[in-house]
């Protein structure tokens, strides 16, 4: 089972590309996830190549956020 887009391996994430690997240093940067922020990535390349592997989790966890900002902008607006 594939667990590299799980919160249990979010320090992993932090540290390195979920595609390939290439670990976060000076010259190398990683952007998030723009819809879950579950795993990171050097290139759009590598986020195009990981996209199989992460769907599932990233539906998921999209889902989660779009429930919870929901939630708080609904909470808001009683009197």
């Amino acid at each position: 089972t594939d667990t590299s887009d799980t919160p249990d391996n979010t320090l992993e994430g932090d540290l390195c590309c979920a595609s390939c690997g290439i670990v976060k240093v000076d010259e190398v940067q990683l952007s998030k996830c723009p819809a879950c922020d579950l795993v990171q990535y050097c290139s759009i390349e590598c986020q195009r190549e990981h996209k199989p592997q992460h769907k599932q989790a990233c539906e998921k966890r999209a889902t989660e956020l779009r429930e919870e900002m929901l939630f708080k902008h609904h909470e808001g607006s009683h009197l």
